[in-house]
């Protein structure tokens, strides 16, 4: 994406998976919170590259090659992510250069693009910046999934493979005449192929604004509910939630056919470490698409906190399949109010913008989700944890541990809510799919019972 935001002369096309768009929000500090264990592993991974190269080259005496890596392994020691980003806690100068989100609206060749939602490493985040491209010339498959998904895929491997055939070839495929957008629902696994499929014209994707009102009780209400008056739901932090994590280091693509996904374990799950909201069983089935918002109105008794709000799925077998995630800190609360919607806050995360917490006194947080898409089947519930950031993939979390009663208010004053967007008129198939076969998404045993 940066080499065909330039506009060179001779290329022709692109086809970018999974991009880091936006260093900040997309991996450095989701939600203003450090994400202190990928970017730094990443950096030591790009060094290690460069000490490979370094070994072939003196093995074969290219002069040249052993020159550049030792001058690459050197300014990736003082340039590498583990020593920028802890200094550059907020959005600044360095992000923005470091960012290809100013630039995304330069590219002008046909682009292929794809985006694994629960990608363990870059996140889901920067698929929505597709929408800055031309609609006419851009091609995307989204799916829920994992950072190889784009390597792995026969399917998307065949579509990429016409997209080069007719403009790199020339060839008379039929490629330009194909829906530009593919979403992939519960892609599987084991073959990574979709068990259904939504195609669209072109982007943007429309979606319509759902929202789901938390009430006492733990329960999560759909717009047309009324909320019975109650007192807010409290919980202790920093009690530990549960990790979802990547197995990529055990399970290789490659020579296990394909097998590989996360793990999501019941523990720990203290209940007094986390709010959890649920609806009652779903009347009709409902599909997500995109970006989301938890709203919610937040005391605590400290000046500052870390929010982790976890998406899943409870199914009527008993088991609950994991979704989604997004993060806030507190104090980093600060809205763009012309850059945000309904769907997706903006916090601008700039020194000048972040403002500590009152204790006791509520006030709105407005929490990004990571983009995502989901078939939540009739039957089902939709649930909600608010709880103290975990592992997710290859992420980890610097977070607050001051000691703290967290309290998400849900009353007339203050009406925390979800707001979801739907995809109407999805293809999607009404039976649910057995547990642990979907990508990215495990499941676990229900540990919350419904209200």
């Amino acid at each position: 994406m940066w080499v065909a935001s330039m506009q060179p002369k001779h290329l022709v096309a692109v086809g970018p998976g999974m991009p880091v768009v936006d260093t900040y929000r997309d991996i450095g500090f989701p939600g203003g919170i450090l994400n202190a264990a990928f970017p730094p592993a990443w950096g030591a991974g790009l060094n290690a590259d460069w000490a490979i190269a370094y070994r072939d080259a003196l093995q074969i005496g290219d002069n040249k090659c052993l020159q550049h890596g030792a001058l690459h392994a050197a300014q990736n020691n003082l340039n590498s992510l583990a020593v920028q980003i802890p200094q550059h806690p907020n959005d600044d100068a360095w992000h923005h250069a470091h960012s290809i989100k100013n630039w995304v609206s330069n590219i002008n060749v046909p682009v292929f693009a794809t985006q694994a939602w629960q990608d363990e490493q870059t996140g889901g985040r920067g698929a929505y910046f597709y929408d800055q491209l031309d609609p006419n010339k851009t091609w995307i498959i989204t799916s829920n999934g994992h950072h190889t998904i784009h390597q792995y895929s026969h399917g998307i491997m065949a579509q990429l493979q016409s997209f080069y055939d007719h403009f790199l070839k020339g060839i008379d495929n039929g490629f330009d005449k194909t829906p530009k957008v593919h979403i992939w629902h519960e892609t599987d696994a084991a073959n990574l192929a979709p068990n259904s499929v939504t195609t669209l014209p072109k982007l943007p994707v429309k979606v319509k604004a759902k929202e789901f009102h938390l009430a006492p009780g733990g329960l999560m209400l759909n717009d047309k509910e009324t909320a019975a008056a109650g007192p807010g739901t409290s919980y202790s932090y920093p009690l530990p939630a549960p990790n979802v994590i990547d197995s990529t280091g055990v399970f290789d693509r490659t020579q296990t056919g394909g097998v590989t996904a996360n793990t999501w374990t019941v523990s720990p799950d203290n209940p007094l470490g986390r709010a959890v909201f649920t609806t009652k069983p779903l009347l009709n089935t409902f599909t997500s698409y995109g970006v989301s918002s938890a709203d919610l109105w937040v005391s605590t008794t400290a000046n500052d906190v870390d929010l982790q709000v976890t998406m899943v799925e409870v199914r009527p077998d008993g088991q609950e399949q994991y979704v989604q995630r997004g993060w806030l800190r507190a104090s980093h609360r600060a809205l763009d109010e012309q850059r945000s919607s309904a769907l997706q806050p903006y916090h601008p995360h700039t020194a000048e913008s972040l403002k500590d917490m009152t204790p006791g006194v509520p006030e709105l947080l407005r929490v990004e989700m990571m983009p995502f898409s989901h078939v939540f089947r009739k039957g089902s519930s939709i649930r909600m944890y608010v709880e103290n950031p975990s592992m997710i993939g290859l992420w980890g979390f610097q977070s607050i541990l001051t000691p703290q009663t967290v309290t998400v208010h849900h009353d007339a004053e203050h009406p925390s809510k979800i707001v979801l967007g739907e995809l109407t008129n999805a293809n999607v198939k009404p039976e649910l799919t057995e547990c642990g076969t979907v990508d990215s998404q495990p499941c676990r045993n229900n540990p919350v019972p419904q209200p």
